[in-house]
């Protein structure tokens, strides 16, 4: 079964300020891997996981890794 090319960008939500980011192509083949990236609007870390979606689609799951610190 041949995969179709997508021409749209991967994107994803950033979880701390909702700002659309794209997910950059070398990220998308390396799949079920934690990678650590920074939202283009409010600069915060982000960590970011590209799994396989329904068909032919992808899932890419966005967590902030900007923790308060509770000493603070």
């Amino acid at each position: 079964m041949q995969m179709k090319h997508d021409p749209r960008p991967a994107e994803y939500l950033c979880p701390d300020c909702g700002h659309i980011n794209i997910v950059s192509s070398h990220l998308l083949r390396d799949k079920y891997c934690e990678h650590e990236t920074h939202c283009a609007r409010c600069n915060h870390l982000l960590e970011i996981v590209v799994t396989d979606g329904l068909g032919d689609s992808m899932n890419i799951i966005a967590s902030s890794l900007n923790y308060e610190d509770p000493a603070a």
